[in-house]
């Protein structure tokens, strides 16, 4: 069986009760050949203690820290160029894995599919479904009316932000030589922005796959105001059906 590196970013030790949840979540799929890479962005010795203790528990577990601290895109691509698995999934420490995501994923992954992808649940601070909030993720993001399968169009999925980093599972040779973006805080929609844009395929599933946290201290819930993510997609050429949503 390949190995799947789950990376889980992680910078606050207030976010600890969330971070203990994404490791349980990872450390519970049922496809058992894992690398989960916590990498620390901040400087609180209970993350550490919290990573070493995974670590004694399960020799599954990995932990590094960045010193010193960098960017939001910075910290997700440290934890990317550290994994060993063939293939990569990104877990945000206050989101988590379904028990079968990565098995689910990987028996849909074509050997030339770049990315597999996925739906995921909306969560509230408790750990709550907010089937309404789900719903309007679904349209918001065009999943909703997206077949299951082959992208059609994997150019304009992405430039519709309609990947969801914590439900994709990326082939981690292609992922580590592109890197994540460590100017820009948009750094996921970034990342698929330019994967699409070496055209290769990207396949979807509409299963349910992860639970995405929104709470009142996590950064996509405050919005993001990101004036470097413009310098680095303006560049990009795309077809002229793609023109608007670029």
């Amino acid at each position: 069986m390949p190995l799947v590196s789950i990376c889980i970013p992680t910078y606050s030790a207030d976010r600890l009760p969330y971070l203990r949840e994404a490791v349980a979540s990872a450390l519970a799929q049922t496809h058992s050949e894992l690398d989960v890479v916590l990498s620390d962005n901040g400087h609180d010795e209970r993350i550490r203690a919290f990573a070493d203790e995974q670590a004694r528990n399960d020799s599954r577990v990995r932990y590094r820290r960045n010193d010193p601290s960098l960017t939001l895109g910075g910290n997700f691509n440290a934890a990317l160029q550290a994994a060993r698995g063939e293939y990569v999934i990104f877990n945000g420490d206050d989101d988590r894995l379904l028990p079968r995501c990565v098995e689910v994923l990987l028996a849909e992954h074509r050997s030339d599919t770049v990315v597999t992808f996925a739906n995921h649940y909306i969560i509230d601070d408790k750990g709550d479904r907010n089937d309404s909030l789900t719903g309007q993720y679904l349209v918001a993001f065009a999943r909703g009316s997206l077949p299951a399968g082959v992208v059609a169009d994997p150019v304009a999925c992405a430039w519709r932000n309609s990947v969801p980093l914590p439900s994709s599972l990326i082939r981690a040779a292609d992922a580590q030589r592109l890197g994540i973006n460590p100017r820009v805080k948009a750094c996921d929609f970034e990342f698929f922005i330019r994967l699409a844009a070496e055209g290769r395929p990207f396949v979807f599933l509409p299963e349910f796959l992860a639970e995405y946290r929104v709470h009142a201290t996590s950064t996509s819930s405050a919005g993001v105001f990101d004036p470097n993510v413009l310098g680095s997609l303006d560049p990009i050429e795309v077809p002229a059906r793609v023109e608007p949503l670029k």
